[in-house]
């Protein structure tokens, strides 16, 4: 027959050293693209999907974020054609942005996961379209960057 008080106990027991236990909380969007963080990926990806069309592998990049949500960096695109990266992170109703002054496209949605802290990504709201992969036929594609810091 069980004893109700040791039950209670047990019961006691179990909840205190449940609540001792500290679960670690994933980090927010503004943890994860604030700082400092160098670009490792720049891709043009399929506008619905983001399975990537065309990799550019060759483009190297640095993006900061500041305290004040202002933006400074820069995008090798190619042999002497570089980017300045000035703009301007804001969130829309629970969705991160960077809109960037002297860049089209401009505005790129700010993609993040906790579980990557180290990472996230842009990809552009605007769909372009153009031959990007050597063909007669334009494609329609968002350009997608990824930093990690």
């Amino acid at each position: 027959m069980l004893n109700p008080s040791r039950t209670l106990g047990a019961s006691l027991l179990l909840i205190l050293a449940l609540s001792s236990c500290k679960t670690e909380d994933l980090p927010t969007t503004w943890e994860i693209i604030h700082g400092t963080a160098e670009l490792t990926i720049s891709a043009a990806v399929h506008p619905d999907t983001r399975a990537p069309i065309v990799s550019y592998e060759t483009r190297t990049g640095e993006l900061t974020i500041k305290d004040d949500s202002t933006t400074e960096g820069w995008i090798k695109l190619a042999a002497g054609d570089t980017v300045d990266l000035v703009g301007q992170v804001t969130r829309d109703e629970g969705t991160w942005y960077v809109t960037f002054d002297d860049l089209l496209p401009a505005e790129y949605k700010i993609i993040t996961n906790g579980e990557f802290a180290g990472v996230y990504g842009l990809v552009s709201t605007s769909v372009l379209t153009s031959n990007i992969v050597g063909d007669a036929t334009p494609e329609n594609y968002r350009v997608y960057w990824q930093f990690e810091r």
